[in-house]
């Protein structure tokens, strides 16, 4: 089963939930993969767009949730600012 993780922000990445969360997932049998907003500091993920950043925002975590969890039971987490998304 697979867990979608969608973090605080705006602005701000899934790094320290990388670090904390995936072990004990794991060991209730659950993979969990992490969500990182558009950001011009993370040019390998989706792009920044300051005009409409909370749509692009928002598109991003689609195609990210299309992507990943398509055909896997799933359990979505929204922390702070990831509630939008969720």
């Amino acid at each position: 089963m697979r867990a979608l993780y969608f973090h605080a922000g705006p602005g701000f990445n899934s790094h320290p939930e990388r670090n904390l969360l995936p072990s004990s997932f794991a060991a209730e049998g659950w993979d969990i993969k992490f969500f990182d907003e558009p950001s011009s500091k993370r040019p390998d993920g989706p792009a920044f767009h300051e005009s409409g950043a909370f749509e692009s925002f928002l598109d991003a975590a689609d195609k990210f949730f299309c992507a990943i969890a398509s055909g896997n039971p799933r359990i979505l987490i929204g922390h702070s600012f990831g509630a939008h998304a969720v």
